[in-house]
């Protein structure tokens, strides 16, 4: 593991950084930055549509290759769809994530992340059920949306769990 990943702390990842992420268990918050409306079909969800703006997908990965297995999945255009997530990054491969792993505490900040979000006046999760059908917090789903590019929530984040870079 490169050493620029340190433990306990947040990061921002981008596809060239996969391969020197940690296999461990970890929760990240996938960025998607779309610049025209887009509608598909997503799995029993149905047709929906993605308007132009700023998606944020949470989730955990503490299958067998941890962080790294699964962000590369994530970024893969060549997949088999599996996760509702599947179907909008094989138009759209995710701008960049965020990561937090902490092996001495196994956390999911999935939740945490995405109700975050959503306290945001201009932040809201138009597609119920969303990465959401195992969710055991009671989200609406793990897929939120601001039509804000400029708005700082990364900042909104920061705060959420204890655990994450100040």
């Amino acid at each position: 593991m490169d050493r620029r990943f340190h433990e306990h702390m947040q990061h921002k990842i981008h596809a060239a950084d996969i391969a020197f992420l940690p296999s461990t268990p970890g929760s990240y918050l996938l960025v998607f930055e779309l610049r025209t409306p887009v509608t598909f079909a997503v799995g029993r969800l149905g047709l929906l549509n993605f308007a132009p703006g700023v998606w944020f997908y949470a989730g955990s990965a503490w299958g067998p290759g941890g962080l790294r297995a699964r962000l590369a999945r994530h970024f893969r255009t060549d997949k088999k769809p599996h996760w509702h997530v599947d179907a909008l990054s094989l138009r759209h491969p995710p701008s960049f994530a965020y990561i937090e792993y902490q092996p001495d505490r196994a956390v999911r900040l999935e939740c945490c992340w995405v109700q975050t979000l959503l306290t945001h006046p201009n932040v809201s999760a138009p597609h119920v059920g969303f990465g959401s059908s195992d969710c055991t917090e009671g989200c609406s789903a793990h897929l939120a949306f601001s039509s804000n590019v400029g708005l700082d929530w990364a900042d909104l984040l920061r705060n959420a769990d204890d655990g994450m870079v100040r």
